[in-house]
């Protein structure tokens, strides 16, 4: 399962909670945390020079957060989780608009 959650940041609260490399430090903290079923996780700010011409279609949005999760049940221990509890929170200061969250199920492709 995949879970992706989209962020807005107000950029002058996201400084003052994660000055310099808080955000990967944060993100690294779930990685070492070994919640089960917790596969892989990333987060970054968007990238809106991705080749010349590119058109920004993220509407203010600034950041990504992408896991994968060996299935439901283990995105709900992530989610229930201190570790990850106390970096929601942290991210909740800084959001400037609610959110955006969807869960996917992902099957293996058929090469």
């Amino acid at each position: 399962m995949q879970h992706i959650v989209v962020f807005k940041f107000d950029p002058a609260k996201f400084e003052a909670e994660f000055p310099g490399n808080a955000l990967q430090e944060g993100v690294e903290s779930l990685r070492k945390a070994a919640i089960p079923g917790l596969l892989e996780i990333n987060m970054g700010a968007k990238n809106i020079t991705a080749w010349e011409g590119y058109q920004d279609a993220t509407h203010g949005y600034t950041h990504a957060l992408v896991s994968r999760h060996k299935d439901a049940a283990s995105l709900h221990i992530y989610a229930d989780h201190p570790v990850h509890k106390a970096l929601q929170a942290r991210f909740i200061k800084c959001v400037a608009a609610p959110p955006l969250r969807m869960e996917l199920d992902v099957y293996p492709a058929n090469l």
